[in-house]
């Protein structure tokens, strides 16, 4: 068993039983197993709990603990997995990778149900100090009260919402999009706040150029290659704007000493 809580009681009577516990102690993910504990890795050190800042991938971290520990891997052995483990685009895509843009952050993250954006967003704030935007389309074999609850849930850790539709499953163009703005407007946003685009690649588009310094951009990617190839493409384009404005500033200058 495993549990944040190393006080919590279904640990006691599983070490009762002489079974294996995964646990967090000082701040050290440790397993337990009758009369001894070992320590596999300081939270910290591993990438994916970004800095012990993420509760939700230090209980995945300890479960995949659990799971190895279970088949015979040693200490040495999980601990050299978990700290070389990031949550980049090639070793996880499309599982909180987060992506400079210069001015501003863009986070690529598939998760798509309350319990995701809860786990997320209380993440956010430790990422960057500015705006929270974030591009979100509901599940549309979800019960529409699931699909309004989930806007509500957003609306609780974004300052803007871009609606996109890429997941009806079944139900009319539109139908979803608007359960999801329902949910945002009962969940305190203005119409200000949300914005609908339908397709895609322009609610992508909309919502990266709508970035300011210091934001943090949220990507729901539920076709994860198209979101990331989409974004490196914006980050190169950008970045080669960026070239050109240098370059013609010092051209600007130099002109400007040889007209002196």
């Amino acid at each position: 068993m495993f549990s944040l809580d190393p006080d919590n009681p279904s640990l006691k009577d599983n070490l009762k039983k002489g079974n294996m516990n995964v646990t967090c102690r000082d701040e050290n993910i440790i397993i337990q197993k009758g009369g001894w504990t070992s320590i596999v890795a300081k939270v910290n050190e591993i990438p994916i709990t970004y800095n012990g800042k993420a509760p939700f991938n230090i209980q995945n971290a300890m479960a995949a603990v659990a799971a190895t520990s279970a088949l015979g891997l040693n200490e040495k052995q999980i601990r050299a997995g978990l700290v070389s483990f990031s949550p980049s685009i090639g070793l996880s895509p499309g599982r909180m990778n987060v992506i400079d843009l210069d001015y501003f952050k863009a986070v690529i993250d598939y998760g798509h149900n309350p319990g995701a954006i809860k786990a997320t967003g209380e993440l956010l704030p430790h990422l960057s100090v500015g705006r929270k935007l974030r591009m979100a389309a509901g599940t549309g074999n979800r019960r529409d009260e699931d699909i309004i609850e989930f806007g509500v849930i957003l609306s609780r850790y974004y300052d803007h919402v871009v609606v996109t539709e890429t997941d009806p499953r079944g139900r009319p163009i539109g139908v979803v999009a608007n359960l999801v703005k329902q949910g945002l407007l009962k969940g305190g946003l203005s119409e200000k706040q949300i914005s609908m685009i339908s397709d895609v690649r322009v609610a992508t588009d909309t919502i990266l150029n709508m970035a300011r310094k210091g934001d943090l951009v949220v990507l729901q990617a539920d076709d994860v290659h198209f979101i990331i190839e989409y974004v490196m493409e914006y980050k190169n384009i950008k970045k080669r704007q960026l070239s050109k404005e240098v370059v013609n500033d010092d051209h600007s200058k130099e002109g400007g000493q040889n007209a002196g």
